[in-house]
């Protein structure tokens, strides 16, 4: 038990000061601690690339009202953005385990129509099969209304987030998700026409579906 008195006694002497000491004990702890939580919050390698063989007129029948291309050219990818970063198609990168709420894919209409949604559904082969399927949306969600006009270059963001992890929690974590296919993409116009493909027009050919 700490006498305060033979404390007063020593003070100054050879004995240690307890506040002294407490204060070296969690100086300590914090130093060993601290590669353990360092490690913990390191970036992996992640990459987005798209899915192989993509969903064309050749090898897919859609519902009726959508037309099956085998490549969508009212839109171009003109951008993908990981927290801020640029990052290309079928390239690793590295983040951290919130990336795909991080995932930027921007897109504009390179057509003469008004475009009044676009919905890119994504696999991630480490839950798969049964998914979930991670959806990014541009006209539903925070954007529904939202129209994009011809020359317009839009953001589309991950939708749905809270429900998707909790999926993703039920068979793996976060943390363990590395890769994401882009599986398909649908683009409805203004008048009513839809085109569905695994594929979509890229302006940089480093993001172009591959041959």
């Amino acid at each position: 038990m700490f006498n305060y008195e033979s404390h007063k006694k020593h003070k100054g002497g050879g004995l240690a000061q307890p506040h002294k000491t407490a204060r070296f004990v969690i100086g300590l702890l914090a130093l060993l601690l601290l590669p353990a939580t360092s490690a913990l919050s390191q970036d992996k390698s992640r990459i987005v690339e798209w899915h192989q063989p993509p969903i064309s007129d050749k090898n897919t029948i859609p519902v009726k009202g959508t037309q099956a291309v085998s490549q969508i050219d009212v839109l171009e990818i003109t951008g993908v953005v990981v927290d801020g970063k640029s990052v290309k198609l079928g390239q690793s990168f590295t983040a951290d385990d919130n990336w795909i709420e991080k995932l930027t894919v921007k897109i504009k209409n390179v057509s003469n129509v008004t475009v009044s949604k676009v919905q890119m559904n994504l696999f991630l082969p480490q839950v798969m099969p049964g998914g979930p399927l991670v959806t990014f949306c541009y006209g539903c969600g925070p954007t529904v209304g939202k129209t994009i006009s011809p020359g317009e270059e839009v953001e589309m963001k991950v939708v749905f987030y809270s429900w998707l992890t909790g999926e993703i929690n039920k068979k793996s974590s976060l943390a363990e998700i590395t890769k994401a296919e882009i599986n398909d993409v649908t683009v409805a116009a203004a008048d009513g026409t839809k085109w569905l493909s695994g594929c979509v027009k890229a302006a940089d050919p480093a993001n172009a579906c591959p041959p």
